[in-house]
């Protein structure tokens, strides 16, 4: 039996275990799910790092990141630092998603990267499947007990503008779903994540 391929893709975060937190957590359980070395996280280099990614499936990277007082914005040397590795790591590997934590300082870094990396639409679902994902794939959005959370993601495998091949405004339209179960980022046609717990039409502003 032959294995399943993997997936390969970057991902820029700058929490990351062992620094401790729910957001930390969540995203080193996402990233041992899906896949082995062929994933790298470019992220934050904290007390503790050396030995815990030693024994890590992923192959991750570590960065001094400190913000600078009397820059503006104080997080400028982040994002240059994000860049030019993100930017190594892209000419000598393949990567057919990139992901950012954060809208800010991360994703705009994705953004740039993303398109240097050259997204695509498989017609698949999620970034662990062998033939890469939907456009409009997403990363899981993680939410309390009491139903209460917050999601940031930013993606250029969609657009706004219409008439674009990957425009939302297409012919048929687009629409958000929300699944409530976890997406496994690999079955079709939804990730194997159970029945929808909102959705709403993506329209145009009047």
């Amino acid at each position: 039996m032959k294995p399943e391929p993997k997936t390969p893709f970057l991902m820029l975060t700058e929490l990351f275990l062992p620094t401790k937190g729910g957001t930390a957590m969540s995203f080193d359980d996402d990233f041992r799910r899906l896949g082995g070395k062929e994933v790298h996280i470019v992220t934050a280099d904290v007390p503790g790092a050396r030995e815990f990614d030693l024994k890590h499936p992923n192959t991750v990277h570590r960065l001094q990141l400190k913000r600078v007082p009397w820059l503006k914005p104080e997080s400028l040397v982040m994002y240059a630092k994000f860049l030019f590795k993100s930017l190594a790591l892209v000419v000598t590997n393949r990567f057919d998603a990139v992901f950012a934590a954060r809208a800010l300082p991360e994703g705009l870094v994705a953004l740039a990267v993303g398109r240097l990396a050259g997204p695509r639409d498989s017609g698949d679902d999620g970034v662990g499947h062998p033939d890469g994902p939907h456009a409009g794939d997403l990363p899981n959005m993680y939410v309390a007990k009491d139903g209460s959370g917050r999601f940031e993601a930013l993606t250029d495998n969609i657009t706004l503008r219409t008439g674009d091949p990957s425009s939302v405004f297409d012919s048929d339209g687009s629409a958000l779903v929300i699944h409530a179960g976890v997406d496994d980022y690999t079955t079709d046609p939804t990730g194997n994540a159970g029945d929808r717990a909102a959705c709403g039409v993506i329209a145009a502003g009047r």
